[in-house]
């Protein structure tokens, strides 16, 4: 009873090539090998027996590009989908390019900076990503054994493979401390409530709410308020 679009590469290299031919009934079994960077890692490059049975057989059928088709998803025209389509994918690849440029910012200050990373400080960003991580796993519904068990991983395993991106977080942020210092930039009182109040809209859940006036949630969003503004500075830097 899994569903699967041909084409879609979904499933493991492989696996999607064995099934075409097959009609509603036919039964197949076929031999996969696992990627070697599969998730998880006691299936990494072993061959698996599958068997399956094709018991549906549909066909995707796109919609007619006319007016009625455009007006179920807002825009009055072909012509207004068209445009609004246009200016999304403008816009998105605008997004893309601010993200690397900042991240090529953010990675080239990192690899000039030379310091020795506390090991301390890298030890509260990996609790501090583990408790973003969980947050998300309980939106999604999903419990932390769950989330292990799907990556085929300890908890220890988990954690030690954080260590690296903790490190590199912690550096730039070290880094981005003192840019912060010496072009004197600061979070202000009204930018942080102003923040905290935009968060709200975005998490309507109470506790969610409740949560975001917490002291150290204050402070974390504040710490973020500062690292996008002294991101800023140096975009103003790097394009004059």
């Amino acid at each position: 009873d899994q569903p699967l679009i041909i084409g879609s590469n979904t499933f493991i290299p492989g696996f999607e090539p064995e099934l075409i031919g097959l009609k509603v009934g036919d039964e197949k079994t076929f031999d996969v090998t696992f990627p070697a960077d599969y998730g998880a890692k006691e299936l990494q490059n072993k061959k698996v027996t599958f068997t399956v049975t094709a018991k549906v057989i549909n066909e995707v059928a796109l919609p007619k590009l006319d007016d009625e088709f455009a007006a179920t998803l807002g825009p009055k025209t072909v012509a207004d989908l068209k445009k609004d389509t246009k200016a999304q994918l403008a816009n998105e690849k605008e997004v893309q390019a601010e993200r690397k440029l900042e991240n090529d910012l953010l990675s080239e200050l990192a690899d000039k900076a030379k310091m020795n990373v506390p090991q301390a400080l890298v030890e509260e960003e990996v609790e501090r990503m583990l408790v973003e991580e969980k947050r998300n796993l309980l939106y999604r519904g999903q419990t932390w054994q769950e989330h292990l068990d799907e990556e085929g991983k300890t908890e220890k395993q988990h954690n030690d493979d954080l260590m690296p991106q903790a490190e590199a977080r912690v550096k730039t942020g070290l880094v981005l401390g003192e840019v912060a210092q010496a072009e004197r930039i600061d979070v202000t009182t009204d930018e942080l409530d102003a923040k905290i109040a935009e968060l709200k809209l975005q998490y309507t859940d109470p506790q969610m709410q409740t949560e975001l006036e917490k002291e150290d949630n204050r402070r974390d969003v504040a710490s973020r308020l500062l690292t996008e503004k002294t991101i800023m500075k140096l975009k103003e830097y790097a394009v004059k």
